[in-house]
């Protein structure tokens, strides 16, 4: 087996010149600037990890939490442990490039482990709900907006809001209300985003601004909107939340 891979080896080396394998192992090196040597590793692989697959830490299982906890500006803390890579180690080296996983811990309120892996956030299987629960119940959150349509990069405003109201919002979704359909031009379309103070908690909802209406969206087709109408005290709180009669 050693005799095919080095064979194989060989063939690479005659077959990249020297210069380019100087030039990718140069290139490559940014691969190691976000890792970290903990000596300590999980069970699964890097490339399971970056997959969002679960993986057992100190003899516990660990699973991604998933949509359930949104928020991507979670800090990150030490790195704890890491992820075996999954290729050809000897390739790895000859090329100067890094494919283990580094797994951090995430800084946040809960009082419950959070590490981070990849895109991923994980907990502990037996505190999945627990967490979940506390993020869904905390009794301030941070809100933010964005509107939609213009000219420029998109700009997140904080903003005052009520935790009841973004409660009814959402609620819109499964309330089995009839949809209408929108073809107003002169519509501005909003993101409201509810955020937890550390980070890992978010959810949004979009709503569309008419001069005498307020929807929230629930789909969009070029220009055509189909969504759910507010009623006449959460449109004006939510136009005025938005700031949308001083414009």
């Amino acid at each position: 087996m050693l005799t095919i891979i080095s064979y194989f080896i060989s063939l690479i080396f005659f077959a990249i010149p020297i210069g380019w394998i100087g030039f990718l192992r140069m290139a490559n090196q940014q691969t190691f600037d976000d890792y970290v040597n903990t000596g300590v590793y999980v069970s699964s692989t890097a490339s399971e990890i970056y997959g969002g697959g679960q993986f057992y830490y100190k003899g516990d299982l660990y699973i991604p939490i998933g949509n359930e906890l949104s928020g991507f500006k979670v800090e990150r803390g030490q790195a704890v442990a890491n992820a075996k890579s999954s290729s050809n180690v000897l390739l790895e080296k000859i090329f100067n490039y890094n494919n283990e996983a580094t797994i951090y811990s995430g800084e946040n309120d809960s009082g419950y482990t959070i590490l981070l892996g990849g895109s991923s956030k994980y907990c502990r299987e037996v505190n999945k709900e627990k967490i979940i629960n506390y993020y869904n119940s905390l009794a301030e959150y941070k809100y933010n907006y964005v509107e939609f349509g213009t000219s420029g990069e998109l700009e997140y405003l904080d903003m005052e809001f009520n935790k009841e109201v973004f409660e009814l919002l959402r609620s819109k979704y499964e309330s089995g209300e009839t949809e209408v359909t929108i073809t107003d031009e002169h519509a501005r379309e909003y993101s409201i985003n509810q955020t937890s103070a550390d980070g890992v908690y978010w959810r949004s909802v979009n709503v569309l601004l008419t001069d005498d209406s307020a929807y929230v969206v629930s789909s969009i087709s070029g220009g055509t909107y189909t969504g759910y109408l507010l009623d006449k005290k959460t449109e004006d709180f939510v136009k005025d939340a938005l700031g949308f009669y001083a414009k």
